[in-house]
């Protein structure tokens, strides 16, 4: 949108063109960077951030209705007088699309708890909208009361980091939705949800009551929690009925919590494609637990492993183990995100390795290079010695996390020897009894 702001200066030709844009996305991360540089320049950032969109606001006089209205920023319940005057643009405007994200990943900008509040103003435009994102602003029961009864053409709603919200219900009236996500909602204790359209849905958050009914189409499930003492457990209990028709899965699990150790006899998931497996763990924690969950999708064709947390420095030693014959005999890829050279992600890719007899390609993304060099180093050569281990035309992949805003100052590089730890320390992977 600057951009286009730019040209307007350079060119009168072109000088209210943007003005009558149908699609009006705001976002600053140049600003951003410059908050996280210097934390004192925040309240200038913000309000520069809130004169530019409410000054685009004002003067767009053109087109009678936008398609869509995005703002993301780092807002507080300082400017709500602002989120209100954008919602009432939204209403008259019959925005079909509007997502309004006043969160920022980085704790450092994020320490008002005082989020903005949705005003009640949605029910003027229930002729128009399609989808409905807000994230990091409050809305309340009635309000998605509110919303179930006037948004009949409804198809995305997501909400994230709202503290007043308590019980989500969404009913059938909500014919047309497609997509729910809830994510964060600390004092959310119910989410019954009864639409007959349901395709994805998603849930992180600490343990709930979930009922999920009549979702004859629903594929794709992404739920679990950061929380060390959240079970993962209530989530396959609730989605049971629905285990033989998904064909995505994405778990959140933290291993602290020792109910989460393992799954013990996991639903059939006859017509699972990808599972996506986030564990936030120590590396002294296994996750041949869970192994057993990917036996369990016989035509399982990619498999990823997110690993987050882990104390690198206290690594304990390799599990001498007897790698069950388990063939995955359509598993193709295996991602691993924030691969350390460990024994926790090296017995499970050892797992994979003995077992995915149709292997195509391993991808491997490292943590950023930020952590300190020695272990990044050790995790290189881990991974050196992976390869060896895979048959010719099969492939491994190497990618570089994306870095963060900035990057942090350089510390003294700790004085440690991180020795790679030889996958055939793995009973059944030495080089004669790879499983290809």
């Amino acid at each position: 949108m600057k951009e286009v702001a730019r040209l307007s200066v350079v060119s009168h030709r072109w000088k209210y063109i943007w003005e009558n844009f149908p699609r009006l996305h705001f976002e600053d991360s140049r600003a951003m960077e410059r908050i996280l540089e210097s934390p004192k320049v925040i309240s200038d950032e913000r309000s520069n951030f809130v004169t530019w969109v409410s000054r685009v606001v004002d003067q767009h006089f053109g087109v009678a209705a936008i398609d869509e209205l995005r703002i993301k920023f780092c807002l507080t319940r300082t400017y709500q007088s602002h989120v209100d005057k954008w919602a009432v643009f939204a209403s008259e405007k019959q925005v079909k699309t509007l997502d309004l994200n006043f969160t920022s990943k980085f704790n450092l900008v994020n320490m008002e708890s005082a989020h903005c509040t949705f005003p009640l103003k949605v029910a003027s435009i229930k002729s128009s909208l399609i989808s409905l994102c807000l994230r990091s602003v409050d809305v309340t029961d009635e309000f998605i009361g509110c919303l179930v009864c006037s948004c009949i053409f409804l198809e995305k709603l997501c909400v994230g980091n709202s503290k007043y919200l308590t019980n989500l219900r969404v009913s059938s009236s909500l014919q047309r939705l497609k997509h729910l996500e809830v994510t964060h909602c600390s004092h959310l204790k119910i989410i019954d949800i009864s639409t007959p359209n349901l395709v994805s849905f998603t849930y992180y958050g600490r343990a709930i009551e979930l009922h999920i009914r009549h979702a004859s189409w629903l594929s794709k499930v992404a739920i679990g929690s950061r929380e060390y003492n959240a079970s993962i457990s209530y989530a396959f209990d609730s989605l049971l009925q629905y285990s033989s028709q998904l064909e995505y899965l994405s778990l959140m699990i933290n291993l602290k919590c020792e109910s989460n150790i393992q799954i013990i006899n996991p639903p059939a998931l006859t017509n699972l494609k990808h599972i996506e497996l986030y564990f936030i763990a120590c590396c002294n924690k296994s996750l041949l637990g869970w192994t057993s969950l990917i036996v369990a999708a016989p035509v399982l064709q990619k498999l990823t492993l997110k690993l987050y947390g882990f104390d690198i420095k206290h690594a304990r030693p390799i599990a001498k183990h007897n790698a069950c014959r388990c063939p995955l005999k359509c598993l193709k890829t295996l991602e691993i995100v924030g691969f350390m050279g460990r024994p926790i992600d090296l017995e499970f890719a050892a797992f994979v390795l003995e077992n995915a007899i149709a292997l195509e390609e391993v991808i491997v993304d490292f943590p950023p290079m930020f952590r300190p060099k020695p272990y990044h180093k050790g995790a290189r050569e881990c991974l050196v010695e992976l390869k060896t281990k895979l048959p010719p035309g099969r492939y491994v992949h190497e990618r570089e996390l994306p870095q963060l805003f900035h990057q942090p100052k350089q510390e003294p590089e700790p004085n440690v020897n991180i020795t790679p730890t030889p996958l055939a320390a793995f009973t059944g992977l030495g080089d004669s009894h790879l499983g290809f």
